[in-house]
């Protein structure tokens, strides 16, 4: 781009010299007029005069034209120069004014950025015409600057997402494994797997892997297979019963772990599966409440440590606080019975306070009416029970039934193998012992625990799934034992029982109704 400087008051001048030209060449003209019109008679005779006619005509005529032809000639160029004048002054206006205006845009900028006021300029006056001096234009007041709008932040173009390198094996929409601990001890603990298929298909063959800390080392498992054992690595597959999880359902894997140390949970969990084409027939759990019963307002209160009254049906219903005398008690209904007191607490790690329970049978000298226990077991062609429980979300404890079985007939003292079975529990508590395997009875899937508390041998049924109302034959659970123990046909059944053991709160678990048939 060029530039072109222009002085408007020399092109004025300039304009003026022009014009003086002008004025002298007809100076001129009309100087010279004189001499060409006014000729001296060449003679006087007629051709001669006719000469000096013609003569003086052609030199007015040119005169004239001369003179037109310099008036208009100097004319336009005095006007173009002065119109080229007055054009560039104008211009030069307009720049300094938009160069004020910029000025004063920049300093508004300015100052609303740093929060001080700018500094006022005044406008510099117009400079004058070059025909006609002007009044110098009075400086105009700075316009307020527009406050500028922020830019507009550009958007961020979408960065291209890095395809994911698929993990292998994949792990399947809706599958997810959560890790608890059941309970710790020095020396070891025991962890569980929650498997959830939150899907809307079936998921089998699935496969869980996970990895131990330094330190720790898986002994034994249950609800599955171990088929990995290079630690810290393991792999558990399905056992037979639980290979396919419905939508919607759960299955549980636990293990027993050695460790030394800091205890640390497992990490790394990975659980894989096939998502299948239909929803296999799955028993119906019963969801534990969320909201505890409303207490009892009638009924029966017993608090005493071993207090116990009778029931429909002859059944006894006992209080039973052996772990916690004078901080239990219950209030007994026609057909079962509500803990409304639990004062006490006890190590998760150690005995319950207490079985507050109704039952059929002889326990410690105490019959129920018309009960045909102890009964030998080659006897017993069914030993059907029913339970309808109320569970409440506080508190640690279990929900289970007692079957007591013994090598000879006794009505009293301690027998020789009970058996346990965990329909519900909550808070970190473990049955006696270890877990050896699991097992599905009447269509529910337990994990087995055997040990013992000093007193008799204990094999414990935890349910994988709450169990709340259910009818089964308790034979089932006997001849399974069996399988484990040195049980025969010569043994007694000496009582079935349902109830509860807390070790804090409960206030409100219940037993609704209770029943127990032995033919």
């Amino acid at each position: 781009m060029s530039y072109l400087v222009v002085d408007p008051e020399l092109l004025v001048a300039t304009a003026a010299d022009v014009a003086g030209i002008s004025s002298t060449l007809s100076a001129a003209n009309a100087a010279a007029a004189a001499p060409t019109t006014g000729l001296a008679a060449l003679g006087i005779d007629e051709i001669s005069a006719a000469i000096n006619g013609f003569l003086s005509l052609q030199a007015r005529q040119y005169q004239a034209i001369s003179a037109q032809v310099v008036a208009a000639v100097n004319a336009r160029i005095a006007q173009a120069l002065s119109a080229g004048a007055q054009w560039y002054a104008g211009t030069e206006t307009a720049i300094a004014t938009s160069l004020r205006g910029a000025e004063q845009q920049l300093q508004g900028v300015v100052s609303l950025l740093t929060g001080r006021p700018a500094p006022t300029t005044p406008s510099t006056p117009s400079p004058s015409t070059p025909t006609e001096p002007t009044t110098p234009t009075t400086p105009t007041t700075p316009t307020t600057p527009t406050t500028p709008t922020t830019p507009t932040t550009p958007t961020t173009p979408t960065t291209p997402t890095t395809p994911t390198t698929p993990t292998t094996p994949t792990t399947p929409t809706g599958l997810s494994a959560t890790y608890s601990t059941a309970s710790q001890w020095d020396g070891g603990y025991i962890g569980k797997y929650t498997i959830t298929n939150a899907s809307a298909t079936p998921i089998s063959n699935w496969q869980l892997q996970f990895t131990m800390p330094t330190g720790s080392a898986v002994t034994s498992a249950w609800g599955g297979q171990l088929v990995s054992t290079a630690a810290p690595q393991y792999s558990v597959t399905p056992a037979s019963y639980n290979a396919t999880i419905a939508p919607g359902t759960s299955v549980e894997v636990g293990f027993q772990a050695a460790n030394t140390g800091t205890y640390a949970p497992p990490t790394n969990p990975l659980i894989t599966g096939t998502p299948g084409t239909s929803t296999p027939t799955v028993p119906t759990t019963p969801t534990t409440p969320t909201t505890p019963p409303t207490l009892p307002t009638g009924g029966t209160v017993i608090s005493n440590q071993y207090g116990s009254t009778t029931i429909t049906g002859g059944y006894v219903v006992q209080n039973n606080a052996w772990n916690n005398p004078g901080g239990q008690a219950i209030t007994v209904s026609q057909t079962g019975f509500t803990i409304t007191t639990e004062n006490g607490s006890a190590p998760t790690n150690g005995a319950p306070l207490g079985y507050p329970s109704v039952y059929a049978g002889v326990h410690y000298g105490n019959a129920s009416t018309g009960t045909n226990m102890p009964i030998q077991l080659g006897q017993i062609n069914s030993a059907t029970t029913s339970i309808d429980y109320n569970y409440v979300p506080t508190g640690t404890w279990n929900a289970s039934y007692d079957i007591w079985l013994d090598s000879t007939y006794t009505t009293t003292g301690v027998n020789d193998q009970e058996i346990m079975i965990w329909f519900n529990h909550q808070g970190p508590i473990q049955p006696v012992g270890a877990p050896v395997g699991s097992t599905t009875i009447n269509g529910k899937t337990f994990t087995v625990w055997d040990g013992s508390n000093g007193q008799n041998n204990v094999m414990s049924y935890v349910a994988n799934q709450p169990i709340e109302v259910w009818t089964f034959d308790a034979m089932d659970f006997i001849d399974h034992t069996a399988t484990m123990e040195p049980i025969t046909d010569s043994w007694y059944l000496t009582s079935i029982q349902a109830g509860f053991e807390p070790w804090n709160g409960g206030v409100g678990l219940g037993v609704d109704s209770f029943s127990a048939t032995v033919n």
